[in-house]
């Protein structure tokens, strides 16, 4: 009777074990690095690869702002004096920059966090899980802004907030107001 009760306990701890393990989110722990490897003779897979490169599709005023920059940088190119941008600056990328990084990334997830490593620029990012987001008036303008994600199955949904002004993804200008959203 002992030995049945011993069984029967032991096979409901492996049940629920099981399930739990089942239930439980990804975790995206490790070492991560850009796809395809710009070297790579290797086809991206389309599903995986990055947007193409040209011109965005804005609103005004910023598609105004934008174009008058892209006119400024051509300008000043040919004169042989390029205008100062983050890199030359020491300007962080910032969000959603850092993400489409040229070297490797470390993602950390504990618990509650995902904690972005970048390897250049030693860029860090934090992503609170399963909580929720602040207003944008009590989030203070940064590099990286505010991160609050959650799992959906298998897919990581990121929305981040709070991005001062002045990061900028591909020189495209925005408002205080911006919102990311990204998925993994």
């Amino acid at each position: 009777m002992i030995a049945t009760l011993r069984t029967a306990g032991l096979a409901v701890l492996l049940a629920a074990t099981a399930a739990s393990a089942l239930a439980a989110d990804p975790n995206i722990t490790g070492q991560w690095a850009r796809y395809p490897r710009p070297a790579s003779q290797t086809p991206p897979d389309p599903r995986f690869a990055p947007p193409r490169a040209g011109e965005p599709e804005l609103k005004e005023p910023y598609a105004t702002q934008y174009k008058a920059l892209r006119q400024r940088q051509r300008e000043s190119d040919a004169k042989g004096e390029p205008l100062a941008n983050a890199g030359t600056e020491c300007i962080p990328g910032g969000v959603p920059s850092m993400m489409g990084a040229i070297y490797p990334i470390e993602i950390l997830q504990t618990g509650k966090q995902i904690t972005v490593i970048a390897e250049a620029g030693s860029e860090v990012r934090r992503i609170y899980l399963d909580e929720k987001s602040p207003p944008l008036d009590d989030i203070p303008p940064g590099y990286y802004g505010a991160s609050y994600g959650a799992w959906k199955g298998n897919e990581l949904r990121v929305e981040t907030l709070g991005i001062r002004e002045y990061v900028k993804y591909r020189d495209i200008p925005h408002s205080a107001k911006m919102k990311v959203v990204e998925t993994f």
